[in-house]
């Protein structure tokens, strides 16, 4: 290729790139004004049983959680083909999902706060757990992303090894995210199906 070719072809790169990034930005501004639309009309079904002195947290936690929900949905939907890692990042996503949405619910008032020492000791340590997931997800995610660099067998194995353990910490964060989050609720089931009649 000629000098010309070169640095035309270079351009062309560029401009085609630049134009990626700018989709790029529309697609993520259309989704956080569709998050926004989403949050305000959420809290205001709850307009009444939310002190206004709470609304900006509650919808910022709102945002978090869609936020959340999407990251999860994009991980499980780039392990599509393998059914065992979309049921582990699905699993995690709705313990995500569950914990986070209680913490709004009590927020805007639909749910009675739990309260005292313990609440507050299960509530961090649910907490931990969940960016203990977050953390071995996004792990599980860039291990995925590396596939195609796998040089020889023995590296495969080796990534092997790294995916499944990934994925079992995941499975096990997730595990001690709903065994804390059940004793921050009631311990049983039972009572936390009652607790939103208090």
């Amino acid at each position: 290729m000629s000098p010309e070719g070169s640095q035309s072809h270079a351009s062309q790169t560029r401009a085609d790139h630049a134009v990626y990034c700018l989709q790029v930005e529309e697609r993520q501004k259309r989704r956080t004004q569709m998050r926004d639309a989403v949050a305000c009309n959420i809290l205001e079904h709850y307009r009444h049983a939310m002190p206004q002195s709470v609304r900006d947290q509650a919808k910022s936690k709102l945002l978090e959680l869609l936020a959340d929900n999407d990251a999860y949905e994009n991980q499980a939907h780039a392990f599509r083909g393998n059914a065992e890692m979309v049921r582990t990042m699905k699993l995690a996503s709705a313990a995500n999902r569950a914990w986070k949405a209680n913490s709004f619910l009590e927020l805007v008032g639909a749910l009675r706060p739990m309260t005292g020492g313990e609440a507050i000791r299960l509530g961090n340590s649910v907490a931990h757990w969940l960016q203990e997931m977050k953390d071995h997800a996004g792990r599980l995610s860039t291990l995925m992303e590396h596939r195609q660099q796998i040089a020889d067998n023995a590296d495969e194995q080796a990534w092997m090894d790294q995916v499944e353990q990934a994925a079992n910490s995941i499975d096990a964060a997730r595990r001690t995210v709903f065994q804390f989050a059940l004793e921050y609720c009631g311990g049983t089931r039972g009572t936390v199906r009652r607790r939103g009649e208090h």
